[in-house]
């Protein structure tokens, strides 16, 4: 009976076993389990004691492929990974949760890009002069190309930013004290106090760690042994006084068209610095190499002191009056260009940053797309063949030191 439902087993192993990890694994291109089906594999490893493959004094999870676990621990130094435990698909693993995600970065999601592309192009209908507001092509998929118009400008009036852009970005940093690992210094920093009894900028505590003040993006939180000690001589504040912000245009128009909240969600994401042309009129507030500093003294910051830099995204007239030219490919309500959703749900719009053909875009939908994913395929058909390989050795040495035990 037990003969029976083994030779079962393995008579579904291609559609059953195939049908879980190992499918998504294949869907994300790339296969790990059908080199190992192969007879003479599949014998040899049978004839391979047990205990060379199990281990069943260990945890549950763990005393299992032994020999795969070997492999990525010896010869693919994974020696964290290795030795986790079994993680299974039924279970809720993490390749479980990306084969149920709604939306996948594979070659499913290419390949409906390209099916939503091929689908609607027939339908997009050019607009002859975006300047104007065609009525008659109300509700349908329209191609619209003219300059990005940023009418009202996003204002910063403590700094003296008015910004005809569809977004600034606002980066903050503070001053303060950081623990910096000894290996990252290339230079000896002294433990000294000055004559007023205050911190120098630099205490050395010990030979693997080093305090220093610096402009950090995030709050720093002292993990080191010497922390304690000196919780009464340097510290950090809590909060950030002022946080990271992207101010978005309340409206933007390519044309006479406006463009809704999705188009300025999902697009206009490359940043460029950006410095107003007058110093803000707070005494408070310091302009210096395109910074802004909330400091009394601009050369000698105290722990706290905040500084700012802004970019902007979406060139709506910063220059001459004249915004970036635009295509949009979008459904036209009104005066407003919205994606088109079809009857399964899916969005389509496109938005590019230069005056495209509608040929010369679907083109480069596609192949924008389909680089990436290109790459990365041809990236771990490698490794696959790497790991193959190397596997493939071992066996063939673990059958040569089967066959010298057998004769001695």
């Amino acid at each position: 009976a037990i003969n029976d439902e083994i030779a079962l087993q393995l008579s579904r192993i291609g559609s059953r076993n195939l049908g879980r990890d190992d499918r998504v694994v294949s869907d994300h291109g790339c296969e790990a389990r059908y080199p190992y089906l192969d007879e003479k594999v599949v014998k040899f490893l049978c004839s391979v004691p047990v205990w060379f493959k199990l281990l069943p004094d260990s945890p549950l999870g763990i005393g299992d492929k032994i020999i795969l676990r070997y492999l990525a621990s010896e010869l693919l130094w994974l020696r964290g990974t290795a030795w986790e435990p079994k993680r299974a698909c039924q279970f809720g693993s993490r390749i479980a949760k990306l084969e149920n995600a709604k939306e996948k970065g594979d070659h499913r999601s290419v390949a409906k890009h390209h099916l939503l592309l091929d689908a609607h192009h027939p339908k997009i209908r050019k607009v002859s002069d975006g300047s104007q507001i065609d009525n008659a092509l109300n509700s349908s998929i329209v191609l619209v190309q003219d300059r990005l118009d940023v009418p009202v400008p996003i204002q910063l009036e403590d700094y003296r930013l008015s910004v005809h852009a569809v977004k600034l970005k606002r980066r903050v940093q503070m001053y303060q004290w950081a623990e910096v690992p000894r290996d990252r210094l290339d230079y000896l920093l002294t433990p000294l106090e000055d004559e007023s009894g205050g911190v120098e900028d630099a205490i050395l505590m010990a030979d693997d760690v080093t305090y220093l003040k610096e402009w950090k993006d995030e709050l720093v939180n002292f993990t080191g042994e010497h922390a304690a000690a000196l919780r009464d001589i340097i510290s950090n504040p809590s909060f950030f006084p002022v946080e990271n912000h992207v101010f978005v245009a309340p409206v933007v128009k390519v044309g006479a068209y406006v463009l809704s909240d999705y188009f300025k969600e999902n697009y206009f994401n490359y940043f460029r610095e950006i410095t107003g042309g007058e110093r803000p009129t707070d005494p408070n507030i310091k302009l210096h190499a395109g910074l802004y500093y909330h400091s009394t003294n601009l050369w000698d910051p105290q722990i706290g002191d905040i500084r700012m830099r802004f970019a902007f995204a979406g060139n709506g007239g910063l220059t001459r009056g004249k915004g970036t030219p635009v295509t949009v490919i979008g459904q036209l309500i009104g005066t407003t260009l919205y994606p088109f959703e079809d009857e399964n749900g899916n969005l389509f719009a496109i938005l590019h940053e230069d005056w495209d053909s509608l040929d010369e875009i679907i083109q480069i939908e596609k192949t924008s797309r389909s680089r990436p994913f290109l790459a990365y395929r041809l990236l771990g058909f490698g490794v696959f063949i790497f790991g193959t390989v190397w596997i493939l050795i071992t066996l063939d040495h673990m059958s040569t030191f089967e066959l010298l035990v057998s004769h001695t």
